[in-house]
């Protein structure tokens, strides 16, 4: 060809129907049982190293954090308000994922996969308002972002599996075993989408000749 040009250079407000929670989870559902569970563990093991005593640093910026909450708050319900089922639980982890970036003294390799972590949800949700011009329904926009988020995901439930194994130990095992047998149940219904995927290919086939 003797130019190039892309396919999509305009993106519009997506007026169809969006993805249900349930969905979002079937999806994405292994990937955030291990990067909440380390979030959440991170989260302990800095309150448990911050005296109460560091929290009145906090007092000047009381009322930003106050404003910063109530933004949220109100950016999930306007959300809401728009049909974008899944907003009530990805941008709080976002914003979760953005706080525990604040952490000082963090490894950088932990603030570079929360920040995937919070690129990944943050790109699950835009698929929701927005859509390529052009696109087959949102057919192309969704699975294009989707592709990123995946690799992205990928990446920091590895890194957050790797990190949640060496500190097991410390957990209670009331906690441990429960969390290591969903795990499993978990990984091994991943492991059937080869299979159910496949078949369900085979039944939606465009061409039937």
């Amino acid at each position: 060809a003797y130019w190039y040009g892309q396919g999509y250079g305009k993106i519009q407000l997506w007026q169809g129907g969006r993805t249900p929670t349930s969905a979002y989870l079937w999806h994405w559902g292994l990937f955030l049982f291990v990067i909440v569970s380390w979030m959440a563990w991170e989260t302990r093991d800095w309150m448990a190293h911050t005296p109460a005593s560091a929290l009145r640093k906090l007092e000047p910026y009381r009322w930003l954090i106050e404003a910063a909450v109530l933004l949220l708050v109100l950016a999930v319900l306007g959300m809401l308000y728009l049909k974008v089922y899944i907003a009530w639980l990805v941008l709080p982890l976002a914003a979760w994922a953005g706080v525990l970036i604040l952490r000082p003294n963090q490894p950088d390799a932990k603030r570079f996969i929360l920040f995937l972590i919070g690129t990944g949800l943050v790109l699950t949700l835009m698929v929701e308002v927005i859509v390529l011009v052009g696109d087959i329904g949102r057919m192309n926009t969704v699975f294009k972002f989707y592709l990123q988020v995946w690799t992205f995901f990928a990446i920091s439930s590895g890194a957050a599996l790797g990190w949640l194994v060496l500190d097991l130990h410390e957990w209670l095992p009331q906690w441990r075993t429960p969390w290591q047998m969903a795990l499993v149940a978990l990984v091994l219904g991943a492991a059937l989408y080869p299979l159910m995927g496949g078949l369900a290919k085979i039944k939606d086939r465009m061409v039937t000749t």
